[in-house]
């Protein structure tokens, strides 16, 4: 919420490639792979001409990145600390509040901290 009051912020990803490091909250990460289930970004940065087909992109992270590839370049991006997807896009980590995993769906819905371990594959 802090970075999304920042007027200086105009969105806020998780990169599929980057690993729990002190490197996931740099700004300016034009070489991200923009995870393109979880994300937040001003709507004064989309148009309707924003999302071109898909077929012109390989995987809907190519589109995503992009789509925000001008906020990226501006250093007006945040990254979710602690992500450990490894090139899988499904956002988890140790300490990262946002889980993809479907091997948790039978769980669901989860209580508030659940699973202790986020860090699922």
């Amino acid at each position: 919420i802090k970075n999304m009051l920042d007027l200086g912020v105009d969105g806020i990803f998780a990169d599929c490639y980057a690993e729990s490091s002190d490197r996931s909250e740099t700004m300016g990460r034009t070489s991200a792979l923009v995870n393109s289930d979880f994300f937040a970004i001003r709507p004064s940065h989309f148009s309707p001409t924003s999302f071109k087909p898909l077929e012109q992109y390989e995987t809907a992270e190519d589109r995503m990145s992009n789509v925000v590839r001008g906020i990226l370049e501006n250093n007006r991006d945040r990254w979710i600390p602690g992500t450990n997807m490894h090139g899988i896009c499904r956002i988890h980590g140790p300490g990262v509040p946002v889980l993809h995993s479907h091997t948790v769906l039978s769980q669901c819905p989860l209580a508030p901290g659940q699973p202790e371990d986020r860090d699922i594959q």
